[in-house]
């Protein structure tokens, strides 16, 4: 029974551990993308703004 605790704890770490490895490289990844490539198009557009007649709720 102790056998299935320890494999089962065991397990969790490593997965948890591969996990952020899988982050980290896919991070450095995508930030050597944007290095060669530069932002999209899209990413370089000023953020829409949407006004209404509505004021807004204080406190």
């Amino acid at each position: 029974m102790l056998w299935w605790v320890v494999f089962i704890v065991v397990l969790i770490v490593a997965l948890t551990v591969l996990t952020l490895a899988w982050w980290r490289i896919g991070d450095q990844w995508a930030d050597a993308e944007h290095k060669r490539f530069g932002p999209k198009a899209a990413d370089r557009q000023a953020p829409t703004v949407i006004r209404t007649d509505r004021p807004d709720e204080g406190p």
